[in-house]
């Protein structure tokens, strides 16, 4: 009886010292999507853009299709990674293929203004109109702006 009771305490108190080392040690986590894309906006405001785009590519990892946009506008523009205005339009893509209308509005002006693909003002109207549909108030201009 005594060896059980032994046994027992024992097994408590382990236990309760795992539990111990968790809360003094938490186990760390790897970062959501949207906490991913959080840090690459904060290394962007800072003008951190490798350590932006790292984050980013996290982001992207995980599902976040906001860092899509931004991945494309750092080629767009060359911020942090050579311009590449091709890889920008796929990253573009990307997010727009996923219903964001800041993307589709940059699919549309990518193809207004013949930006690595033909000049194509039918498809330019086709973007701008699914950014509209999501009351994007960019796309809504550019659609008054086809119009000129």
């Amino acid at each position: 009886m005594d060896k059980i009771f032994i046994f027992s305490l024992l097994a408590i108190l382990f236990a309760i010292g795992i539990a111990i080392l968790k809360l003094i040690f938490p186990k760390q986590k790897s970062p959501t999507g949207f906490e991913a894309y959080l840090k690459g906006r904060k290394a962007d405001q800072e003008g951190d853009y490798s350590k932006a785009m790292e984050w980013y590519l996290k982001a992207v990892d995980q599902g976040n299709a906001e860092a899509e946009i931004c991945i494309g506008f750092y080629y767009d523009k060359g911020l942090g990674v050579v311009q590449d205005q091709k890889e920008a339009k796929r990253w573009y893509q990307k997010a727009a293929d996923k219903g964001l209308a800041v993307a589709q509005n940059n699919m549309g002006v990518i193809y207004r203004d013949g930006i690595v693909v033909s000049k194509d003002y039918q498809e330019a109207m086709e973007w701008f109109q699914k950014a509209a549909e999501q009351e994007y108030a960019w796309a809504e201009y550019n659609i008054g702006y086809l119009f000129l």
